[in-house]
C-alpha cells in the first residue's frame, strides 16, 4: 500500500466518521425536541381537564402563564373570531404553548370551542308558548 492510498483512506475514513457524528447530534436534538413536544401534549391536556372541569369562567382568556412540570414552556391564550362558532352560541379559543428560550418557537397550539355566556343563542332560548 502506498502513502497515497493510506492518505485517501484516511479521507474516507474522517468524512464517514464526520457525517456520522453530525447524523448523531441532528438524532439528539430531534429526539429532545419529540420528548418536550410530548411533556407539552400531557401538561396541556391536564391543564384543560381541569379548566374544563371547573366553572363556566374558569378558562382564562386572554392569559398566559407557566406550563406546570416545565420550566422553559409558557402557554398562552386568545380569543379566534369563527362566524360559525358564534352562530352556535360559542367561541373559540386559541392556546399557544411557546418554548421561553426561543419566543418564536411554537411547540404547540390547539384551538377548542367553549360555550359563550355573554349572549343566549336562539336554538338555547325557551319556547314561548302563546
Amino acid at each position: 500500500m502506498t502513502l497515497i492510498e493510506v492518505l485517501a483512506g484516511l479521507v474516507v475514513l474522517g468524512t464517514v466518521l464526520a457525517s456520522v457524528t453530525i447524523a448523531r447530534g441532528r438524532f439528539m436534538r430531534q429526539t429532545a425536541r419529540a420528548q418536550q413536544k410530548l411533556d407539552a401534549v400531557r401538561a396541556v391536556d391536564a391543564m384543560l381537564s381541569s379548566w374544563l372541569a371547573g366553572p363556566p369562567g374558569a378558562i382564562p382568556v386572554p392569559a398566559q402563564g407557566a406550563l406546570e412540570g416545565s420550566d422553559k414552556l409558557i402557554w398562552q391564550t386568545s380569543w379566534r373570531p369563527n362566524i360559525a362558532a358564534e352562530n352556535l352560541g360559542a367561541r373559540v379559543v386559541r392556546l399557544d404553548v411557546i418554548d421561553r428560550m426561543n419566543a418564536f418557537d411554537n411547540v404547540l397550539t390547539l384551538e377548542f370551542l367553549i360555550h359563550d355566556f355573554r349572549q343566549t343563542s336562539p336554538a338555547t332560548q325557551p319556547a314561548q308558548v302563546q
